[in-house]
């Protein structure tokens, strides 16, 4: 795993965050055999802040709610979904807006970059058709213009020949081309927020630092913020600023990446980074336990259960404030952290 380093970005506006989530739960209802309803608890209370000029890289095992997190950020919860808090986005809860208004900011003001680009790319229209449909949602442009600015965002995330590929359909695209019209889509309206999901999953190493690194150049050059969703701490270390882990969703620590990794206060934090440093050096370190179970409803500990650490106090109390370990931006969801 690469080192933790620091960058020339400005620390985060804590009073203004482009991005603010606060307290949010989302379940979804269902029938076991029985017949009686059961919620499973998808996200349990997230907390966390995206600052103006700052990349922030969310990470967690499988399961954890990275990407039900960034779903709701983006509005895209099917009507089942059963969701409270706030997801505050330029002074505007974003859980409260609805149809055209949400429209107004999803694609303009945050553009989000998807897991899967064969997915989010439509397979029976021109790639850029697909762009200047979007151009023109969101600004006063002729289709010429519109044309002129897919042509030149597709020239500016490295696509070679960006006028043939303006004509192409997602399918004669490779992966990783398909990838940089997903994060072109993403970029062409000069978002204030970039939401990439795994934006690298199932590219080659060559061609995922190309693709990170053109992010993290076009989210600086636009001075936007961005979420990153993954679960390698390796790419936390080379391209982000802030990072949050996610356990059975909660943020259950939060903080400057140098801080973060040097001064380590959950326990599974901890775990995650011993094991990423393991895999690095060709060792095992072990992280096998049973998932949890979202059909509990707890404000205790979600970690307890797997904690080596975890005392009686784990098991029963609420937790639901973090707490503020010895770095002032440095914030961990555990009753045993070391605050000073």
């Amino acid at each position: 795993m690469s080192q933790a380093t620091t960058t020339s970005a400005a620390p985060p506006d804590a009073a203004n965050p482009v991005l603010s989530i606060r307290g949010v739960h989302l379940a979804f209802a269902s029938r076991d055999p029985q017949g009686a309803v059961r919620r499973a608890h998808v996200l349990n209370g997230v907390e966390l802040d995206v600052g103006s000029g700052r990349i922030v890289g969310l990470i967690g095992e499988t399961g954890a709610g990275k990407s039900m997190t960034a779903t709701a950020t983006i509005g895209l919860l099917p009507p089942s979904a059963e969701v409270t808090g706030e997801i505050l986005f330029e002074g505007a809860d974003l859980l409260s807006l609805q149809g055209a208004a949400l429209d107004k900011v999803r694609g303009a003001r945050i553009g989000f970059v998807a897991q899967n680009p064969r997915a989010a790319l439509e397979p029976v229209t021109r790639v850029g058709d697909q762009l200047v449909r979007l151009i023109q949602a969101h600004n006063s442009l002729t289709k010429e213009a519109a044309r002129q600015r897919a042509i030149d965002i597709l020239a500016a995330v490295g696509i070679p020949d960006p006028q043939a590929r303006y004509r192409a359909y997602p399918h004669e695209l490779s992966g990783g081309m398909a990838q940089r019209v997903v994060i072109a889509m993403a970029l062409v309206n000069k978002p204030q927020l970039v939401i990439a999901d795994e934006p690298t999953t199932g590219l080659d190493v060559t061609v995922q630092a190309q693709v990170l690194d053109l992010l993290q150049q076009l989210v600086r050059a636009q001075g936007a913020a961005a979420l990153i969703i993954t679960h390698d701490l390796g790419i936390v270390a080379q391209y982000c600023d802030d990072m949050a882990i996610m356990f059975a969703g909660r943020v259950v620590e939060r903080g400057p990446v140098a801080e973060v990794f040097a001064h380590p206060q959950h326990p599974y934090t901890r775990r995650l980074i011993a094991a990423s440093r393991a895999r690095i050096g060709n060792a095992l370190t072990s992280m096998k336990s049973d998932p949890p179970d979202l059909f509990r409803e707890t404000t205790a500990c979600v970690y307890a259960d797997r904690c080596e650490l975890a005392a009686a106090v784990c098991q029963s109390a609420p937790l639901e404030k973090p707490c503020n370990p010895a770095a002032p931006t440095h914030r961990v969801l555990c009753h045993l952290a070391q605050v000073p």
